[in-house]
């Protein structure tokens, strides 16, 4: 699968671009901040250059990347990180990712998009198991799958989303994923949609490391999604959901998320800006406990 990730980032490096728009150089920022339940905080701070920049689709660069990890409450270790970046597409098809290393692995993400009313997503994603012991074991985590969007009925006011996948932990656990989210519209003028959130997972051995992982998990929220166009082309986009979860060894119990993005126009050659929080519960190591929040940023300018 490594090998596989570092393939598709040379190659897609290699080829040339195929935006509309004549390329221009750019620069960035990218910082990610999350804490969760049992205390675990981490924290990404990178800068981007890139040597040939159209839009947020059409880009090739370089990320540099210090990520600060502080598992259960304990010292904070750093890992430095640099990736090779990418996005492009061709008339059907469009694809992005980032190839790197921390100096002891390789890491990254790729993802292959057919874009339309049919959306299909295909996608591999390798990082480092952010906990204690996967810190200490170098221990990292493989996930791949496919996602798509389903148009039900005439016009586009109702959608279901599917999405498959697993994950391999590198010491004997295989954890399968099914999400689906129906989407119904309410309101066009105001971007009001009503949505059921569903996801579930399988863990081959249970409780083999020091993370989440019951022999399963379900979890259904059903949420109220506003998506507003704002002026210039920017949009953005708040949730709130309340539902329930449940897994192997508990009884079902509360599941709230909150969710809020400010993005500018994704075509804009002058740069690219998206803003990001989310609020989920989601169980700690134990199952127990509540609480993982979210924020992103990233900033791109073009000179």
């Amino acid at each position: 699968m490594s090998a596989r990730l570092c393939v598709a980032g040379l190659l897609a490096l290699a080829g040339p671009l195929h935006a509309a728009e004549p390329a221009r150089q750019a620069g960035g920022v990218d910082i990610f901040v999350s804490s969760d339940a049992d205390n675990t905080e981490i924290r990404r701070a990178g800068a981007t250059v890139d040597w040939h920049y159209s839009d947020v689709h059409h880009y090739r660069g370089l990320a540099l990347e210090r990520a600060v990890i502080s598992p259960l409450g304990g010292p904070a270790r750093d890992f430095d990180r640099a990736f090779l970046r990418f996005a492009d597409s061709s008339a059907t098809w469009q694809w992005s990712g980032r190839v790197g290393t921390d100096g002891h692995r390789l890491l990254g993400a790729v993802s292959l998009v057919k874009p339309g009313a049919r959306r299909a997503e295909y996608f591999v994603e390798r990082d480092l198991l952010e906990t204690r012991g996967g810190i200490a074991r170098g221990q990292t985590v493989t996930f791949a799958g496919a996602a798509a969007d389903l148009p039900i009925g005439p016009g586009e006011r109702r959608q279901l989303t599917l999405l498959a996948g697993a994950q391999d932990f590198e010491d004997g656990n295989w954890r399968g994923h099914l999400r689906a989210t129906y989407i119904d519209v309410i309101s066009e003028r105001i971007g009001l949609s009503a949505q059921l959130r569903v996801r579930a997972f399988h863990n081959s051995e249970p409780s083999v490391g020091d993370y989440f992982s019951p022999r399963d998990f379900v979890e259904a929220v059903p949420t109220l999604q506003i998506r507003h166009r704002l002026r210039g082309g920017w949009s953005g986009v708040v949730a709130a959901g309340w539902g329930t979860q449940r897994h192997t060894g508990a009884d079902w119990r509360p599941a709230r998320l909150v969710q809020a993005s400010l993005t500018s126009p994704e075509r804009a050659r002058s740069g690219y800006f998206r803003a990001t929080f989310g609020y989920s519960d989601t169980p700690g190591v134990g199952g127990e406990g509540y609480g993982y929040r979210q924020g992103t940023l990233q900033w791109i300018r073009t000179f």
